[in-house]
């Protein structure tokens, strides 16, 4: 049974005329537009953590539901159609505010404003009854509704004491009764109509433990915003003017957070008490126009002088309007929106080299998501309100660059108007390392005999143990760059008895033979270009002259990085060769 899906309003019965009204508003009425909240308000499900909110109820000395009290409340943890909502162990009122907002991606805000409106449970002014944490939100409370008994439920804990009966309650169903009961029911309702009302019909928490899916089959049956839209995801598209008569007057509704809040509670009065609530507590119930929040970045890069390494931020969308960049502001005649550099704003980058300006990392959105963060949005070039902007960057490290870290700022601004400042600042530790060339011995092949006037096939490994790429002849010609040599030492560039085949007495081979993963075994994609952690196999042959004194000859070898003064990269090996 899907108790859950009674989309009436449950704070007041609506009469039957009332719900004729809601598509059928009075059109001779002076109608007054309400704008309760904003949407990208209402979404804020990050706004508070666990430890916030329960250090907020603590804040007032005889709240209902604050630790202090030793209050704690079975843990809302996943629901599905089969089972309906499922619960863990008992944690506080800020474990269970926060789990039900997350879970719906609702501001817990707005949770702890309806449950103070509700029952007065956050202050406790109105006294901590059995009643009122039962009906926490209100859920389920139609005005004029029955009362009803509950036994053998978990309704609440106080001092390791559970509640587990109740008596003369407005609830009308048991799976609705409880703290936690309440709040996560009343945080799906509010967050379902809020997406209902825009025409939102595929919107459904489907994520891990929350399957939601039967959410997609229903028909909602609330007040809607202005525009032609679907009930449910197979009703026929129609227009809707936004309006419904609320305590005898006509009024539309701004966005579908409003909508919602006016459908769980289908007064004025409750609605300004909200708003009275959340102002004197959490500030405005509206976002500034243009303002951004801090939502993800790439690790901090490591970058060699001279070299590249890619970067991303991402940013939410927490004002009410939409941003756009320079492929969408043309379009619109709007400002756009970009990420810069900041402390100080528009700071001359060192790394900036391939940005469109040396303040300016980006202009575009690589990508842009919805609120979850990895759906993408429907639109790539603008971000509205509660979606997540991606921009993708470079950073440069210039070859004289001093080696150290540096502390990389930035944030997004609406360029070209008085929203610099939209918020959202965000850093990159950027580590520059000094070039290096460094090699360390991997294998070889076994110490051969030769015959005089005979040869003997040889290889050496060698581990790229620096921090630049290796090329050999073949790829250093392509990248206009050094090549990496394998190279006779001791001394360097020692003419060698056995270089008969090499390209010169100095060099017994010029281009890798294979170039492996770490492993020593797996080929690499490149077999021209050795990159730092892979390993180069130099093979050879070692030809032994017909007047070569009989004996054990040793043969010292190095790679080089030829024509540069890196020649001493290290790992000096030898082969012992026999000759007969």
């Amino acid at each position: 049974m899907k108790l859950k899906k009674l989309l009436t309003p449950i704070i007041a019965a609506i009469p039957t005329l009332s719900l004729l009204l809601m598509t059928c508003s009075p059109v001779h009425a002076v109608t007054t537009t309400k704008n309760v909240i904003d949407d990208s308000v209402f979404d804020n499900y990050n706004s508070m953590s666990t430890s916030q909110i329960d250090a907020f109820l603590n804040s007032f000395p005889s709240s209902c539901i604050s630790s202090n009290k030793g209050f704690r409340a079975i843990d809302p943890n996943g629901y599905n159609p089969t089972n309906g909502y499922l619960f863990g162990s008992n944690v506080t009122a800020g474990r269970v505010i926060n789990d039900a907002a997350k879970a719906y991606q609702i501001n817990p805000q707005v949770l702890l404003a309806t449950m103070q409106k509700e029952q007065s449970l956050v202050t406790g002014a109105g006294g901590c009854s059995t009643l009122g944490y039962v009906g926490a939100m209100g859920y389920g409370c139609p005005d004029g509704g029955t009362t009803h008994n509950y036994s053998s439920a978990n309704l609440y804990t106080i001092n390791g004491h559970t509640t587990t009966s109740v008596t003369g309650t407005c609830v009308n169903s048991k799976a609705k009764a409880g703290f936690s009961q309440q709040v996560i029911h009343g945080a799906w309702l509010l967050k379902f109509d809020r997406e209902r009302a825009e025409g939102v019909v595929t919107w459904a928490m489907i994520n891990g433990s929350w399957d939601n899916s039967d959410d997609l089959d229903t028909t909602y049956g609330g007040y809607m915003t202005k525009g032609t839209y679907q009930r449910c995801s197979s009703c026929a598209a129609t227009f809707y003017d936004g309006t419904a008569t609320i305590d005898g007057a006509s009024v539309l509704f701004a966005n579908g957070a409003t909508a919602s809040l006016y459908v769980y509670t289908p007064h004025n009065s409750g609605n300004n008490h909200f708003v009275t609530i959340y102002n004197s507590w959490f500030g405005s119930t509206f976002a500034p126009h243009f303002q951004a929040r801090f939502s993800a970045q790439s690790a901090s890069p490591t970058i060699v002088q001279g070299g590249a390494a890619s970067a991303y931020f991402k940013y939410s969308n927490t004002g009410n309007m939409p941003w756009y960049d320079d492929v969408s502001a043309p379009a619109y005649h709007t400002y756009a929106v970009h990420l810069a550099t900041t402390k100080p704003i528009n700071r001359h980058d060192p790394f900036s080299s391939g940005w469109p300006n040396a303040a300016r990392p980006t202009v575009t959105f690589t990508h842009v998501y919805e609120a979850d963060g990895t759906t993408l949005a429907a639109n790539q070039h603008i971000v509205s309100p509660g979606q997540i902007a991606e921009f993708d960057f470079n950073f440069t490290a210039p070859g004289g660059m001093k080696p150290g870290v540096y502390t990389e700022t930035f944030q997004p601004i609406l360029e070209g108007s008085s929203w610099w400042n939209m918020g959202g600042v965000s850093w990159l530790m950027v580590t520059v390392q000094p070039i290096t060339f460094k090699a360390s011995f991997s294998s070889q092949s076994a110490y051969p005999t030769i015959a005089r006037g005979s040869t003997s096939a040889a290889f050496l490994k060698y581990k790229n143990a620096g921090n630049k790429p290796w090329y050999d002849n073949t790829s250093a010609a392509v990248y206009h760059t050094y090549a990496v040599h394998l190279a006779t030492t001791i001394p360097i560039n020692r003419p060698s008895a056995f270089s008969a085949t090499w390209p010169n007495t100095a060099r017994p081979a010029v281009t890798f033979t294979h170039v492996y993963e770490a492993d020593g075994t797996t080929p690499a994609a490149n077999q021209h270009i050795a990159n730092p952690g892979q390993i180069a196999e130099f093979d050879f042959t070692l030809s032994a002259p017909n007047s070569m004194a009989v004996g054990m000859h040793r043969e010292y070898f190095q790679p080089i990085l030829e024509g540069s003064s890196w020649w001493n990269m290290g790992a000096t090996s030898w082969l012992n060769i026999t000759v007969n």
